[in-house]
């Protein structure tokens, strides 16, 4: 199975501490990628377009007094779309394959994301994220996503990881 690469560049958003924004901007590696065995597995999580969410992000979920948020142009490469029925089915079934009789639990969604973007080589998740701060399983994901028109319902932002560093670009700290 192959999947063909996008040339999409999108404008994304980092919220993260002061301390480590200055970290990111100026050293030359970077951001460090985070491991996330519940979600979208390793990688660098930002909102795409949505500095608002981004900052509520850091400020509330990670409870960050003073956040900063970053901004990065992030290249989609071979994406794996979750906001794509076809694309979480794919994952359900991997999920299901990569399940043995000989483990004591079943594989976590990030766990199984890892050995997808191992073995088919994809640089960058899209998913789903509520604007009230929650992630979403990838098929609420799908529900939330018109196809029509390309948008969101007006509580929902596209979050984006992104487990091929490469892939991003022109980094700046905005706040």
């Amino acid at each position: 199975m192959s999947f063909s690469p996008s040339s999409s560049i999108i404008e994304c958003f980092h919220g993260t501490s002061q301390e480590s924004a200055k970290a990111i901007v100026e050293q030359e590696e970077g951001f460090v990628l985070k491991k996330d065995n519940n979600y979208l597995g390793k990688g660098v999580y930002f909102f795409s377009c949505t500095y608002s969410s981004a900052y509520s992000y850091a400020k509330v979920v990670k409870r960050i007094d003073n956040p900063a948020v970053i901004k990065a142009n992030v290249s989609l490469g071979v994406c794996l779309n979750l906001l794509d029925k076809d694309m979480v089915d794919l994952v359900k079934r991997c999920g299901i394959k990569f399940s043995s009789k000989e483990r004591d639990s079943d594989l976590r969604l990030g766990e199984i994301i890892d050995i997808m973007v191992k073995a088919l080589g994809f640089d960058t998740i899209k998913a789903a994220y509520l604007r009230k701060l929650k992630r979403l399983r990838p098929y609420e994901g799908v529900k939330l996503y018109k196809k029509q028109s390309g948008s969101f319902v007006s509580n929902a932002d596209v979050y984006i990881c992104v487990p091929n560093k490469e892939m991003i670009s022109n980094i700046e700290q905005v706040s």
